[in-house]
């Protein structure tokens, strides 16, 4: 469930304006061969504004705003994907990032080499940015997704502190031995924008996917990461992608034959008809179908 791909997946917000580069003057130079930082997310909706970017994995805000109560080292700011990853991992107990290191990895791997290698890496089996699919090139993988327009795909965050011995009105105190600022950190559930775009539900941006996973973790490898003759696909498995619309019927708690919401797709007729097909030997009848805008998102992957 953690997010894999870093940045290279899941974009790169713009900095604030207090954080741009100075505006250059006739005086400076600049090489032809370096080209300008690409911002935003790969599923950014068009003209979408860089601080609402899905780029801005974590948004926080200091509760509350009071000067004495952001004074010190500060708030975070507002993180990337691979930077809230980080943060997460700094912010637990020292045996659970033991057991993060030990078993699972999260990046991306580029290099052929590396890629042959990590077939023998039992940290990387979980991460298809980090492995090759098996040498068996007559094999046919069927890739089944639901598509609702919705999907978790941020959060704001909620962080209260205490700034001092005689403060009662935070969550947080300062501790006897009057260590740095005492912090706690929680998805703020008060933020609601069902009108900006993007949506903010309870404090969770909302995306394009099935309701509760986001598009690109549906599809970006099935419709371009594992591409026949791929870093990641060398052998040529063929890999049909079919993408099913979300039309829930109205009287049916479930969604009825209909849905594709998640985990109520196991109740679709289209998916359980896909699956009859593949099993009786019939897989040919699978044809690929996508009702989502995966395959441009997915060519905005910094693949290489």
């Amino acid at each position: 469930m953690w997010i894999k791909g870093g940045d290279a997946v899941w974009g790169t917000p713009a900095p604030f304006a207090s954080e741009t580069e100075p505006t250059p003057t006739a005086n400076d130079t600049r090489l032809d061969t370096e080209s300008a930082p690409v911002y935003g997310a790969p599923d950014d909706p068009p003209g979408i504004a860089p601080e609402d970017s899905h780029a801005r994995f974590f948004n926080f805000r200091a509760s509350p705003p009071a000067d004495h109560v952001l004074s010190g080292p500060g708030i975070p700011g507002n993180l990337s994907a691979e930077q809230a990853g980080n943060w997460l991992l700094g912010n637990v107990e020292e045996k659970w990032q033991k057991m993060m290191a030990m078993n699972y990895s999260y990046g991306i791997e580029r290099d052929p080499d590396r890629l042959a290698k990590n077939d023998d890496d039992h940290t990387k089996f979980s991460n298809p940015l980090e492995v090759k699919l098996p040498n068996a090139p007559r094999s046919y993988w069927y890739a089944a997704s639901e598509f609702e327009h919705e999907g978790s795909d941020g959060s704001t965050r909620d962080e209260e502190c205490a700034a001092d011995m005689g403060e009662t009105g935070c969550v947080t105190q300062r501790t006897p031995l009057d260590l740095p600022l005492s912090r706690r950190n929680m998805i703020d559930v008060a933020v609601h924008n069902d009108t900006g775009v993007p949506k903010v539900k309870s404090g969770v941006k909302i995306g394009e996917g099935d309701g509760t996973v986001a598009l690109l973790s549906l599809g970006a490898m099935c419709v371009e990461g594992w591409k026949s003759g791929s870093k990641w696909n060398p052998h040529g498995i063929k890999v049909i992608t079919q993408e099913m619309a979300h039309e829930p019927e109205p009287f049916d708690p479930r969604g009825g034959q209909t849905t594709s919401d998640h985990i109520d797709i196991l109740g679709s007729e289209a998916l359980n008809m896909a699956i009859l097909r593949i099993a009786a030997g019939r897989g040919e009848d699978v044809e690929e179908r996508f009702v989502s805008r995966i395959q441009d998102y997915a060519k905005k992957i910094r693949w290489d």
